[in-house]
Parts: structure tokens; C-alpha cells; sequence
């Protein structure tokens, strides 16, 4: 092979592991890279718009017009980027629309399936815009169509989208927006006041040197810090003019720096307490306090899934054998296909001495360290179930494509390892199972949801102060 050959081989396969689907440790992946979305206008525009929409529902046909007329009318001020996402039975529009996209018919093929009355079939219309129904049933099917697709679905889901339909201007989903907008209804009249009050602000910001797409992830990372919910309803004044004269957050970068608080969230359930603990310090608040831990988690041993050299490490320390460890190992998985090679998830056991069915959590602890030893560094089926039995030592290790026998033989030294990463996690701070470490501070608990586990990992990803000032 020639040396220009064996260069191009290696750069591919340094390129293969972030993908955006994170593989499991020791996986061959494939990785594909999507084509940039369906836009309009120029790419250093002031405002921009990412419609997340669902072709061939009506919804979305009325919001996907609405904003095609709002291009229209401010040609060289707005950037709008079109995000076709699938849903239910709805997957051959979707698909087909990106097919388009590749051949330059994207806006062709949009316009007749949304035009003015009930939503047209897109098989009626493919031979019509030169698109062969045989290819257009073949994208269903298609690796780079369907990850085109998954990463719609991871963006609409760190922009905040609060439905399948989501309009987001400047990084801020309307319905959190200044102009306060439903996004699966709204009066053209609303678009563009949203598009107007956008624009101003984008102008102000301009000025102080925030632009583009810096000021998009300023607001969107204002989804994740704000508790502020708007203008309120009932005031008397024009929300609009009002609005204009809202705190934009450039004052607040500049004194306070753009570091968000740190996330309140409410815990998730407790599997294992100290024994002996006063009941007072198990109420929510103390919970939720999030503190930083005493020593850095996980140590090296710990078996791990997801990027070899991420942004953020999660951590989860719990005892295999609670429902609530069960849940947070299946939710905190989930952000693995949102955050890809920003994000690697590990797991530390733990167990209370002492306390009741003990001597049994530690084995289960030992059998899933072995068998991520010996088989592919994660224990854990991909995802675990939320309402799945009992982790047990054979699901384990058919989990983790270990071999049975190795598995057996490394139990019997396995027990101080277990041990000896307890005391690591209890030297750090950690005093509950379930407890999950983000960025170095614990949660007790854990999360009820990955929305409210992504806020989280938000705030561990965001930018500090001098990291957006150089944007």
C-alpha cells in the first residue's frame, strides 16, 4: 500500500471514534458524517431560525409555509435552517424530504407537499419532481438518510424543543421566547414580531461584540441557566416593546460572567441510606444540593462506555441490585446519543456494610467488574431497562460478551476490588445509592428524567466567561 494510502487509512480511523452515536468500548463503528441542512439565506445573518418539523403533518406544513413567506421578506437578514424529523408512522416524508436535499429539491418538493389544503401524498408527488419511488422507499433504509435524521433529533433536544414541532430563533425555542409563541399554532403576525424583536436585539448585541452564532449559544444556554419564564401575561404594556427593553444578559457577561448556577434538581429515588443516618438530612433540599466531592471519581478501574476522552464524565455509584440504580444506569445512558464524544458514562458499586442483603449486593458488584474486564467494558445491556427485573450475574455477563469461565475465575479475587472502590466513592463524599457524579458534583438520587439529567450536563458543557468573549 502506498504511504499516501496508509496516511489517508489512519486518518479515517482516528476520525472513527466520535461518532455521534457513541459505540460501546471496543466497538467498530460506522461513522457517518451528515450533509449541512436545508437553508436560506446568508450564513452570518443576525437572526437565525432552525424550524424542527415533521413532514407530511399539517402542523408542520402551516409553520413550514409561514416561515418559506418570512424568508421571503427579509432575504439578506435571516438564516433559516430546516430540520426534518420522523415521528410515528410519519418516516417516508421525512426521508424523502433529505433525499431530495442531496439533489438540489429540497424547497422544490417541500412546496408541493405543503401546499395550501390537506397534506399531499409523497408517493403521488415523487415521479413528479424526478425523485424514483424506489429510491424514495430505499432511503427508509439508508445509514447516511437515518443518521441525518438521529441528529435532528439530538439537536431539537439540546435546543430545548418542547415538541416534535419547534421553532428556535437566535438559540431560544419560542415558547420560551420574549414573544411568547405555540409553535404547533400561531398567527403569522407573531412570527414576525418574534422575527423583529429578535433582530434588534441580535443588532444590541452586535455592538457589544456578541454575534451569530455566539449570541444563538448565549441563548440557548440561557434555556439551561434561566428560571425566567417570559414576559408576564397580564401586564399592561406592549410585550413586544417591553421586551426590547429586557435585560439581554450582555450586561451580566461582562459583570458576572456567563457561568450558569448550578443546577436544583429534584432527586430521584434512594435505594441505599447510611445506616444510622438522622432522617432530617433525607429531605429534598439536602438532596438537591448538588455538592462538589472531596476527591475526583471514578479511578481508572472503573468500567466505562461511551467517548475515551470526553468533556464531561458521568458517574453513576449505586448497588445493582436497587430499582433506583436500574433507572439512573437506563436514563443517564440516554445522553449518550445526544451528547456522543462530549460524553463518557462509568459505574462505581456500592453497598452499605452491614447492612441487610450486603454480602449479596457485593458479589452482583463483583460479577459485573469482572465481566466488564473481560468482555467489553460495560456490564450493562444498551440501555438497561428502566422497569427490568434484577440485575443477575448471568445477564451480566452475556451483556458484556464476556466468557463465562473468566468471568468465574476472576470472582473469587474480585471482593476487594469491590471494596476498595467503595471506600473511593465514600472518601470522596458519596453517602446515597443512587448517587450521580456530573463534572465532579454529586446528585443524590440522581434524575428523574434525561431532560432534567441534560441540564445537568448542560451546565458542565457551557462555556466560561473568556471562552465566549473570544467567539
Amino acid at each position: 500500500m502506498r504511504p499516501v494510502a496508509l496516511l489517508v487509512v489512519a486518518a479515517l480511523v482516528a476520525q472513527a471514534w466520535p461518532a455521534a452515536a457513541t459505540p460501546r468500548a471496543g466497538a467498530i463503528a460506522r461513522v457517518v458524517h451528515p450533509t449541512a441542512p436545508p437553508s436560506l439565506g446568508p450564513a452570518d445573518a443576525l437572526v437565525r431560525i432552525e424550524l424542527y418539523f415533521v413532514p407530511g403533518i399539517a402542523s408542520s406544513a402551516v409553520a413550514y409555509r409561514e416561515v418559506r413567506a418570512l424568508a421571503a421578506r427579509h432575504p439578506a437578514r435571516l438564516r433559516v435552517e430546516f430540520w426534518p424529523r420522523r415521528v410515528g408512522s410519519t418516516q417516508r416524508e421525512p426521508a424523502v424530504a433529505l433525499v431530495a436535499h442531496r439533489r438540489g429539491r429540497f424547497f422544490a418538493y417541500l412546496d408541493r407537499l405543503t401546499e395550501a389544503g390537506p397534506v399531499q401524498r409523497s408517493a403521488d408527488l415523487e415521479p413528479q419532481l424526478g425523485i424514483d419511488p424506489r429510491l424514495a422507499t430505499a432511503a427508509l433504509a439508508d445509514p447516511d438518510v437515518q443518521a441525518a435524521l438521529d441528529d435532528a433529533e439530538r439537536r431539537a433536544f439540546r435546543a430545548g424543543a418542547a415538541s416534535v414541532l419547534e421553532l428556535v430563533i437566535n438559540g431560544r425555542p419560542v415558547s420560551r421566547g420574549p414573544v411568547r409563541m405555540n409553535a404547533n399554532s400561531f398567527h403569522p403576525d407573531q412570527l414576525e414580531a418574534a422575527y423583529q424583536l429578535a433582530w434588534r436585539r441580535a443588532r444590541r448585541a452586535a455592538v457589544a461584540g456578541l454575534t451569530g452564532r455566539a449570541l444563538a449559544a448565549f441563548n440557548r444556554q440561557r434555556v439551561y441557566c434561566d428560571d425566567d419564564d417570559g414576559p408576564d401575561p397580564e401586564a399592561d404594556a406592549d410585550p413586544v416593546g417591553d421586551a426590547i427593553d429586557d435585560q439581554l444578559g450582555l450586561g451580566a457577561l461582562f459583570d458576572g460572567g456567563t457561568d450558569c448556577p448550578t443546577p436544583q434538581v429534584r432527586p430521584a429515588r434512594i435505594d441505599t441510606t447510611p445506616v444510622g443516618l438522622d432522617d432530617e438530612l433525607l429531605d429534598e433540599a439536602a438532596l438537591s444540593a448538588a455538592p462538589l466531592l472531596g476527591r475526583p471519581l471514578p479511578p481508572p478501574a472503573a468500567p466505562m462506555t461511551g467517548a475515551r476522552t470526553p468533556a464531561v464524565d458521568v458517574v453513576v455509584v449505586c448497588g445493582l441490585g436497587g430499582p433506583g440504580c436500574r433507572a439512573q444506569l437506563a436514563i443517564v445512558h440516554q445522553l449518550l446519543a445526544v451528547y456522543g464524544a462530549q460524553v463518557r458514562l462509568r459505574w462505581l458499586p456500592w453497598l452499605e456494610p452491614g447492612a441487610p442483603g450486603a454480602d449479596a449486593e457485593a458479589e452482583l458488584a463483583a460479577v459485573a467488574l469482572c465481566a466488564a474486564e473481560h468482555g467489553d467494558g460495560w456490564p450493562f445491556s444498551d440501555p438497561p431497562g428502566l422497569r427490568t427485573p434484577p440485575l443477575d450475574a448471568a445477564g451480566l455477563v452475556r451483556a458484556s460478551g464476556a466468557d463465562p469461565e473468566l468471568v468465574a475465575g476472576c470472582v473469587a479475587g474480585a471482593g476487594a476490588r469491590v471494596r476498595a472502590l467503595v471506600a473511593a466513592a465514600r472518601a470522596a463524599g458519596i453517602q446515597w445509592g443512587p448517587t450521580v457524579v456530573v463534572a465532579g458534583r454529586a446528585y443524590p438520587g440522581g434524575f428523574t428524567d434525561r431532560r432534567s439529567a441534560a441540564i445537568v450536563v448542560e451546565h458542565a458543557l457551557a462555556p466560561g466567561l473568556l471562552e465566549q468573549l473570544v467567539r
